[in-house]
Order: structure tokens, then C-alpha cells, then sequence
């Protein structure tokens, strides 16, 4: 049952029409190449070319650190 479920979630059909109500990505890169779909501007999907990527090894080593200082910032 739970894997007709995630079939039916990964449809390409279903994911399009999903997208077309929310500016949220479709999952399916199938679905992802329908033109109603890459036509949305807002679709943060539609600009990963242009994304940040975050460092998550940075982060895991400094996040505490970084942490700190910014509530000690804040507290001022």
C-alpha cells in the first residue's frame, strides 16, 4: 500500500498538476520539464543554476561559535 502511495505522489502527471496550484518543485524531473511548469518565475526550482550552496561541513564545525557571537551581537 505505502508503495502505491509514493507511486502515485511521483507521477509525473500528478507532480505537474501539483505545481500548477503551488510555486512549490516537482520531485519528478520529468514533471520538472513541463513548460507550464518552468514558466513559473517564483518556482525556486526553475533557478538552482543560480542557487547558493550551503557548506554543511562548515557549519557542523562553526554553527556554535557562530551562534554565540550572534546572540552576544543581539544582546547589545
Amino acid at each position: 500500500m505505502a508503495n502505491k502511495l509514493i507511486e502515485c505522489m511521483n507521477d509525473p502527471k500528478k507532480q505537474v498538476a501539483w505545481a500548477q496550484k503551488m510555486v512549490y518543485g516537482p520531485v519528478n524531473k520529468e514533471a520538472a520539464k513541463d513548460p507550464t511548469v518552468v514558466s513559473e518565475p517564483l518556482r525556486p526550482t526553475n533557478h538552482l543554476d543560480k542557487q547558493i550552496a550551503v557548506d554543511d561541513d562548515y557549519w557542523a564545525e562553526n554553527y556554535d561559535k557562530i551562534a554565540q557571537r550572534f546572540n552576544e551581537w543581539i544582546a547589545q
